[in-house]
């Protein structure tokens, strides 16, 4: 997996494009770079077009109040295939896989 550093560069330029309502918690970039994930504290992950700097699709872990559902990093896999984030669940912290489509 490739763990695209945690901070909140970019964070200006992708809420102006619909990224939330809150700060980027991670982002990710594919290996090929066709598509990048951003992961919010408004408990969403969103995958990106980097070229043109479309949002493609947005992604919901399971939701609950307080921390519930917040996201602390987003990741893919080496050969693109898989996308991986960590959210908060129950007080602990729940790694979830998906396809990427």
């Amino acid at each position: 997996m490739h763990l695209i550093e945690r901070r909140r560069v970019g964070a200006e330029r992708l809420d102006a494009a619909g990224a939330g309502d809150d700060d980027i918690a991670a982002i990710a970039l594919s290996p090929d770079g066709q598509f990048a994930l951003s992961g919010s504290y408004d408990k969403t992950v969103r995958v990106w077009d980097p070229a043109t700097g479309r949002l493609l699709q947005v992604l919901r872990p399971p939701l609950g109040a307080g921390n519930e559902g917040s996201l602390y990093a987003v990741a893919v896999s080496p050969d693109g295939s898989t996308l991986v984030y960590c959210a908060e669940r129950n007080g602990e912290f729940d790694v979830y896989s998906i396809p990427a489509a």
